[in-house]
């Protein structure tokens, strides 16, 4: 006896406004979900997969003919760039996690106009020391070099002892800000040559740091 023909139909209930929460529309996917393979595993920390879609991301804001790229290291610093720079479209931010070196060789390949870093103080105390990728389990935040360059700017021991004994990047940056704020200046500098570094010594680079707040402490576009 012959069946009549069957069609099956494959969907995902709200798929279009889920969508919307991933990096699809970014990558160029309109109106459409990944669905994972037939194992269903997927390895979110490889890091070839995240260098892959950086890579992906960036190639999609230079095909749509963008001249600005921000790299942000993560979804708050992202957002808060966002609103620093809301004339520039979505697809122009990247978030590259750790990727300091990486997604910096790769954005430099592609001949953008303007290549922009965010992040906060804390990576960007990493990032000031050349540190090529800044996620902790290949580079642990020591306040050693900052204590160090604190020192030698302002000649105060005691300013130095006090950054050397914070527990953390935001306890040393209270400090900082409130009795010697030139450090903070004098860290996106280095942040800003490490990055060039990186870059191929690409010369349109601009750096931004965050404080603890969301405000912007430092921007490279703004040095006289």
């Amino acid at each position: 006896r012959m069946l009549a023909d069957v069609h099956i139909e494959i969907f995902v209930p709200k798929g279009k406004i889920l969508a919307q929460k991933t990096l699809n529309p970014r990558l160029g996917i309109i109106d459409g979900i990944s669905i994972l393979g037939t194992t269903g595993v997927v390895h979110p920390i490889s890091n070839e997969a995240y260098i892959a879609t950086i890579k992906s991301s960036l190639s999609v804001a230079n095909a749509t003919n963008l001249d600005t790229v921000v790299l942000t290291t993560g979804r708050r610093s992202e957002k808060i760039a966002q609103q620093f720079l809301s004339q520039l479209p979505q697809s122009a931010f990247i978030q590259i996690g750790d990727f300091f070196k990486a997604s910096l060789d790769i954005a430099s390949s592609f001949g953008f106009k303007t290549i922009c870093i965010a992040a906060f103080f804390g990576k960007a105390i990493k990032m000031a020391q050349n540190v090529p990728h800044t996620h902790a389990s290949k580079h642990s935040l020591s306040l050693c070099e900052l204590s160090n360059w604190a020192k030698d700017l302002t000649h105060n021991d005691t300013f130095s002892q006090k950054i050397h004994a914070s527990n953390t990047a935001r306890e040393a940056f209270e400090i900082i800000e409130k009795e010697h704020p030139e450090l903070i200046f004098y860290v996106g500098q280095r942040m800003l040559s490490s990055a060039k570094s990186f870059a191929k010594s690409y010369d349109n680079l601009r750096t931004i740091i965050f404080d603890y707040d969301g405000k912007i402490v430092f921007d490279s576009e703004k040095i006289s």
